[in-house]
């Protein structure tokens, strides 16, 4: 039994089913007795067979799709096995998780005001539609207008005078500080944010009517313990504040004790890249970022770590939430109070809210006048007892104190005292800052920060970053200046609406990954991840190409690697673009990322229905651009233009290198890693269906046509033949995407790159790095398609995206249609003229050890980030012996 099969028969075994019908309760309103009329709360059952097949038969299987006989009874097997904890067929656990599972918790749309139908199982959640209807007026989505690579950043919910609660991991997105009150609290310079309770299934893309929308202007509170923060809001056109919602101060009677709570989560759901996304599209119906309301049960409680290493005892529930419903109010059905404040999940594990009642022990958090209500008959003593241990983290808060004689922004609440943007002078704090935090910190001590940056960048990219934040800086003195403000980096008034927004992909091993949970923190790529060892055991995947190795760990897309692509990003921005930063796990196959690109676009498409947009590509990620379009028709109608820098379109020589070991890269890494060797970076690599579905083309290289049986590899490296099998296919893909017709290419064809597979005694060898290419990518891959352009650089692989005149054509090309590169003949294309290869030196130890030690106390430089990804540079000496070493 795999590690996905034992989660999922965990889960459902677990798993309330929804709970018996009940006769309808009529009431006018909300008063307190409307509570005395209900009956006493439903009592769920446990899953059984015959629940699951009544449930598929009567439609109510997720976006009430029809499911077929055949489905149903593999179904009922797969429920069977799932209760005796028995091993579950592919197909069993297919059907399991994408009819089965998503079934079991609806989703509900708002639409004026009310929610739709509720499925079979769950009518008697009508008894309780004026209760929901009261709280709705209460909710609503959090929007930072300035935050263009977002549509909102979460949900929040009135809970006093004027007050909002929502996640500090909300809040965070434009305050900066922790603590309560302005001289711990700041907004983030040049964002802004408003409360909106509208966004409805069914509404406009734009914000509600004035009268709906309210301004945050004041940061009340942002626990140090709790994902939790506390806003001040105003209304806009200054019209009545809606009804705060009531906290409860108690913990439900019988809960902790194994009682389970009905509740309704009211959020808004968003398109969450770490969870199943064709179950996202199933349960969510491909509608998201809209108001909804999730039924479901509280079932207990749960320690999960958080971003800021609090470990919090959270309550748990398992209502159907994605990441835009951080901040959403988790309600008792039986009171209608709220319990907790939803902050996140883990999938087929739970979902996690902060508990009200202990929010209500801290003091900071009581003296703002939330609303706080006892339960029914339930009162709380005052004045005994002793705070919990969490309160003493209110202890280790600081204030924000601006130094002597530097100039800030000016801060929006009034009375604030200057906030100090110290830079984290961690060894990956570029990495985890933002453009904008940047300039913030050169408004502020503009020596330390230019220092900062000088140590980190290479010198030519830091005197360029230096002169932008310079220039950011400068008053705006015309508004026709062409780069002399610095809210390009925000989505200010300098985007130039005629423009298309950008979507920028990263290529394989750019973009960084993360853990949430109790392994939490960055992996790939991060050098307090290295410094601790274990970096290629923790990257490996599972036998399905789809799962991670480590138990209870999950990986999830952590945004692209800012030493690689922030330069391009911040350029284009400058230049009037709106640019999204588009992540996706490469260890994966490219399908599973061109899946995640089809719904990052439709949500995208959701806010702005008359936007265009185009797809920005290096590496792989013009190979995930090509499949997203091959498999959904409509790309045509969201993306005007596609540009590809060095994408791999008819393959790539190097995941052989790296089942040989000969790719640079893994034997660099494994001289940084203090506990991974060669030997487990080699086994990393052959667990990745992303990278073998990167071989190469055998129409287009005969020598590769063996690659595709895996009887022709050594036993210990074969990849399994399915994803071989793939990997074919998807050649086929990529060369005949119908987004080629749009694509303008930018190739290199200079470098001495491997464009041969080698066979030494019968075995595979490294083939020699001599045919032009840009040192990764033959020319004939990248360039061998037909497309609307293809375009000469002279950049190596790893630095296409920085290169000056690479991000000046990119603009041009989406501005012009036309840049200064030459085009790239077909005469150029099609040579396979030997190149001499360049004379490399021997990767030294000495310098491993020093980048080494840099990881664990010093700064991680973009020299040390090019030192580890950069693999143009072919590998000398045998490493055979090492590979053996260590398997």
């Amino acid at each position: 039994m795999n590690d996905k099969q034992r989660r999922l028969i965990d889960y459902f075994s677990k798993l309330p089913e929804p709970a018996p019908p009940r006769s309808a309760v009529s009431s006018e309103g909300i008063e307190e007795s409307f509570f005395e009329s209900l009956p006493p709360p439903p009592t769920p059952s446990t899953p059984s067979a015959e629940s699951v097949k009544t449930m598929l038969e009567t439609g109510t299987a997720p976006g009430d799709q029809p499911v077929t006989e055949r489905e149903v009874e593999v179904a009922v097997s797969a429920t069977e096995k799932a209760l005796k904890d028995e091993e579950m067929s592919f197909e069993e656990q297919d059907i399991l998780e994408a009819l089965v599972l998503p079934g079991k918790r609806p989703v509900l749309d708002i639409v004026d005001g009310d929610f739709s139908t509720p499925p079979a199982g769950w009518e008697w959640l009508a008894d309780y539609r004026q209760l929901i209807r009261a709280a709705l007026p209460s909710v609503g989505r959090i929007d930072i207008p300035e935050l263009q690579t977002a549509p909102y950043g979460g949900t929040g919910f009135f809970v006093g005078d004027g007050l909002l609660m929502t996640n500090r991991h909300v809040a965070r997105i434009f305050v900066q500080g922790v603590g309560a009150g302005p001289k711990y609290l700041t907004f983030l310079a040049d964002r802004t944010a408003f409360f909106d309770s509208q966004y409805e299934v069914g509404d406009d893309p734009g914000p509600g009517a004035p009268s709906e929308r309210f301004e945050v202007i004041e940061a009340k509170l942002v626990h140090p313990h709790w994902d939790t923060a506390i806003l001040k809001v105003k209304p806009v056109d200054g019209t009545q504040l809606p009804q705060p919602l009531k906290l409860a101060r108690q913990m439900p009677p019988g809960f902790g004790s194994g009682a389970m709570i009905n509740v309704a989560v009211i959020g808004y759901p968003m398109l969450d890249s770490r969870n199943n996304i064709p179950e996202q599209m199933n349960i969510f119906r491909s509608i998201f970022g809209r108001k909804r309301m999730m039924p479901g049960y509280m079932t207990g409680f749960g320690d999960v770590k958080t971003k800021w290493d609090a470990m919090l005892h959270a309550t748990t529930h398992d209502a159907s939430t994605l990441g835009g419903n951080s901040g959403s109010a988790v309600i008792d059905l039986t009171t209608g109070l709220v319990l907790s404040l939803h902050f996140g999940g883990v999938y087929l594990k739970a979902n996690y809210g902060v508990p009200t009642w202990e929010l209500a022990l801290d003091s900071k958090v009581t003296d703002l006048g939330l609303n706080f209500t006892d339960f029914p008959g339930v009162t709380v003593a005052t004045g005994s007892g002793t705070p919990p241990v969490w309160t003493r983290t209110w202890d280790t808060v600081t204030p924000l104190v601006g130094e002597e004689n530097i100039p800030v922004a000016p801060a929006r609440v009034s009375g604030a005292a200057p906030a100090a943007t110290l830079l984290p002078v961690a060894p990956d704090w570029f990495e985890r800052i933002s453009d904008v935090e940047l300039l913030e910190a050169m408004r502020r001590d503009r020596v330390q920060t230019e220092r900062l940056i000088r140590e980190t960048l290479l010198p030519k990219e830091a005197d360029d970053l230096i002169g932008d934040l310079q220039r950011g800086l400068q008053p705006v003195t015309s508004t026709t200046t062409e780069e002399g403000i610095f809210d390009f980096l925000v989505g200010g008034d300098k985007v130039d609406p005629s423009l298309p927004e950008i979507i920028f992909l990263h290529g394989i091993m750019g973009g960084h990954l993360a853990a949430y949970g109790g392994l939490g923190g960055r992996i790939w790529l991060s050098p307090l991840a290295f410094a601790a060892g274990g970096v290629a055991s923790r990257l490996t995947l599972g036998s399905d190409g789809l799962q991670d190795l480590t138990p209870d760990q999950i990986l999830y897309p952590d945004g692209p690697i800012r030493l690689v692509y922030e330069k391009p990003a911040r350029k284009w921005r400058m230049q009037g673009f709106i640019v999204h930063e588009f992540s996706f796990d490469w260890r994966k196959p490219v399908t599973n990322a061109a899946e995640r690109l089809h719904l990052f676009i439709e949500s995208l498409h959701l806010e702005r229905p008359a936007k265009k947009f185009a797809l920005v590509g290096h590496s792989m990620g013009g190979c995930v651009s090509a499949v997203y379009a091959a498999s959904h028709p409509e790309w045509s109608s969201r993306i005007s233009q596609a540009i590809f820098m060095g994408a791999p379109l008819r393959g790539s020589f190097a995941p052989i290198e790296a089942f040989l070991g000969t790719y640079s890269i893994l034997p660099r890494a494994a001289l940084v890693d203090f506990k991974n060797n060669l030997g487990q970076y080699v086994a990393f690599a052959r667990s990745l269906p992303g990278l073998i579905d990167l071989l190469p083309d055998p129409e287009t290289f005969p020598s590769a046509a063996p690659l595709y049986e895996r009887a022709t590899w050594p036993k210990e490296s074969a990849p399994a033949q399915v994803w071989l099998d793939q990997s074919r296919q998807m050649k086929r893909v990529f060369t005949t995407s119908p987004i080629l017709e749009t694509a303008r290419l930018i190739v290199t064809p200079n470098v001495p790159t491997v464009g041969e597979v080698g066979v030494v005694n019968g075995k595979l060898a490294p083939g020699r790095r001599n045919l032009p290419g840009d040192g990764t990518v033959p020319t004939r891959s990248a360039a061998g398609v037909q497309a609307r352009a293809i375009y000469r650089s002279t950049s190596e692989h790893g630095t296409l995206p920085r290169e000056d005149t690479v991000i000046k054509a990119v603009r041009d090309l989406l501005k012009d249609g036309t840049c200064d590169l030459p085009p790239l003949t077909d005469a150029v294309i099609n040579n396979v003229t030997p190149i001499e290869e360049s004379i490399t030196e021997a990767i030294e130890e000495a310098t491993a050890a020093d980048l080494s030690l840099r990881m664990r106390t010093g700064i991680f430089t973009q020299r040390d980030a090019d030192f580890l990804l950069r693999a143009d540079d072919a590998l000398p000496g045998p490493v055979g012996t090492l590979i053996s070493d260590g398997m």
